[in-house]
């Protein structure tokens, strides 16, 4: 089911995301393939700046890389 404007919108603005923010993704390493649906929809609706972090989050602190929020 693809969610209206309504709904993306609504849910970035909860997590403070803007247009033009760099929006970075990742899946658990089951592979469910929801962090392309998610890039697919944040892009439809403008949020253009959207990667997915291929490997998943534990293989980018397993490489000693960090995470800084906002």
């Amino acid at each position: 089911m693809w969610p209206s404007s309504e709904v993306v919108t609504g849910w970035c603005k909860l997590l403070g995301l803007k247009l033009d923010d760099e929006i970075v993704i990742y899946d658990q390493p089951s592979g469910t393939l929801g962090s392309y649906w998610t890039l697919f929809v944040l892009r439809a609706y403008g949020y253009l700046n959207v990667k997915i972090l291929v490997g998943g989050i534990a293989q980018w602190f397993a490489k000693g890389f960090d995470v800084v929020p906002g």
